[in-house]
């Protein structure tokens, strides 16, 4: 399977957006790819989201647009039918894995701790997103 790293390997990072109004989704796209940012991570935590990824995929073909937070099967087949070309998801599950490996598209499932890292391992998948915890401040009493 293609690996998201394939997809445009000259792109030195990923953006990551959250978009609010799906109007604001190809003028965005356009901007990061004169940048040089090709491959655009839209999140799925807004009900604007999917038709940004939509928007974003017939609206601007050199863009490699894909789905973040992507939390379910459900997630992952709404995704790839808004026009995802690939799929990042803060965790994963065996369905969660299973839904992303039989979507066809390349995926980064989330991981957080080294045990994790090496549970997908063992399951075959060599590409992931890390999520570093944060910390909360202390408070000062």
């Amino acid at each position: 399977m293609t690996s998201v790293f394939d997809l445009a390997p000259e792109a030195p990072v990923v953006p990551v957006v959250v978009i609010e109004d799906a109007a604001d989704a190809v003028p965005l796209a356009r901007a990061l790819v004169a940048g040089g940012l090709p491959l655009i991570e839209v999140t799925l935590r807004t009900p604007a989201a999917l038709d940004a990824v939509r928007a974003v995929a017939d609206g601007v073909p050199e863009a490699v647009v894909g789905a973040g937070t992507v939390l379910s099967a459900a997630g992952v087949a709404e995704a790839v039918g808004a026009g995802a070309r690939f799929l990042v998801s803060p965790g994963w599950t065996g369905r969660l894995l299973g839904a992303m490996r039989e979507s066809g598209v390349p995926f980064l499932p989330g991981v957080s701790t080294v045990s994790e890292v090496v549970a997908l391992l063992e399951q075959g998948v060599d590409a992931m997103k890390f999520f570093r915890r944060r910390r909360r401040a202390a408070s000062r009493t």
